[in-house]
């Protein structure tokens, strides 16, 4: 897996709004700033993002590990992965679901590198068969609820190579209605219309 104590710095997003958790070193101190030392203060940080109106919360400990344990013992942490794959012509390819551009991506199943996962996602989601991963590229992260959890879900995202004249079908059992090869001039309207975190992977953040 790949380690996450290195960055030492990490937004996780809440839909619209996010958490900056961070070790203090370099991060600039805005208005929403909380020291988090223990489980109340972190469920005080997670109540702040989630109902006030403010779009954002730094939590601070200035041990990262102890800060990560903390925040991810309050959610179901779920591991996923997903590919960012560009063609020949240097267009990359998007799917549109659920009213929104997003890309191929799906949780790991059990004993499944990320690697892997994300080849197999999406072969599923696009079908493409054709599809060389070509190395890491960022790791986002999310919350969502799920049958009354709270989930925090880390996907790995992986550039990937594939070529634009081969057989290729939208998973519809997944709500996948469309999938374009969008070139980089258009990535502004895509940002108009899709999540935060898909943002951050197009800007390999």
């Amino acid at each position: 897996m790949l380690s996450i104590v290195e960055l030492m710095e990490l937004k996780v997003y809440f839909e619209n709004k996010f958490v900056l958790l961070t070790d203090g070193k370099g991060t600039k101190k805005i208005e929403n700033f909380r020291v988090c030392n223990n489980k109340s203060d972190i469920q005080a940080a997670i109540c702040a993002i989630t109902q006030s109106n403010g779009d954002s919360v730094v939590v601070q400990n200035d041990n990262f590990d102890t800060l990560m344990e903390l925040f991810k013992a309050e959610f179901t942490y779920i591991e996923a992965a997903g590919g960012f794959i560009e063609n020949e012509d240097g267009e990359y390819l998007f799917i549109f679901r659920r009213e929104k551009w997003d890309l191929p991506k799906g949780k790991l199943e059990v004993g499944e590198t990320p690697e892997i996962a994300a080849v197999r996602e999406v072969q599923e989601e696009t079908g493409l068969m054709d599809v060389t991963r070509t190395g890491y590229r960022c790791s986002t992260w999310h919350t969502y609820e799920l049958h009354g959890k709270q989930i925090l879900k880390q996907t790995y995202w992986y550039n990937m190579k594939a070529t634009k004249n081969q057989s290729s079908k939208p998973q519809t059992e997944e709500e996948i209605t469309e999938l374009q090869w969008i070139a980089p001039s258009n990535f502004k309207e895509i940002s108009k219309n899709t999540f935060p975190s898909i943002i951050s992977v197009i800007n390999n953040e």
